[in-house]
């Protein structure tokens, strides 16, 4: 992984997938906190420390989640797999109306390498197959075959 810090938020970006993670500031602080050393909830102090308000664990397992989906993690997280995860609506149901709540964000997108970008389809060009499209995913729109995001 290549960590590359943003004013309010840091990149990741994967060399093995070509694959590019943008952390928004709470994700970020999440995955810093992430490092095999600190549990979940010594990560939910030093949030609460780092962000100067009270933090919800729910919080830190939607980012832990997240990461895993993403396949930032080197191993499984068993605990993922429990039926007790918020959503977003629950969670700030949960931590109040009036509380300014910054959700964990993290968006993903595949960077072709040099050579494929130079050879592959932009969106919404038509293609025949998967392979030539940028994106990797050619599909059907309307009567047309087009690479889609």
């Amino acid at each position: 992984m290549i960590l590359r810090e943003l004013s309010d938020e840091c990149l990741l970006y994967d060399e093995t997938t070509n694959h590019a993670h943008c952390l928004n500031q709470v994700a970020a602080e999440v995955w810093k906190l992430c490092d095999g050393r600190n549990n979940i909830a010594e990560i939910t102090l030093a949030l609460g420390r780092h962000l100067n308000r009270r933090v919800e664990e729910e919080l830190i397992w939607m980012a832990v989640r997240r990461f895993q989906k993403c396949g930032l993690f080197l191993n499984t997280i068993p605990e993922l797999s429990g039926t007790n995860a918020l959503s977003r609506r629950e969670l700030a149901r949960k931590v109040g109306r009036g509380a300014v709540v910054a959700f964990p964000l993290v968006t993903s997108v595949l960077v072709p390498t040099p050579a494929t970008a130079a050879s592959c389809f932009p969106l919404l060009h038509i293609c025949t197959s998967n392979s030539q499209c940028c994106s990797n995913h050619c599909g059907l729109q309307g009567a047309s075959l087009i690479c889609l995001p």
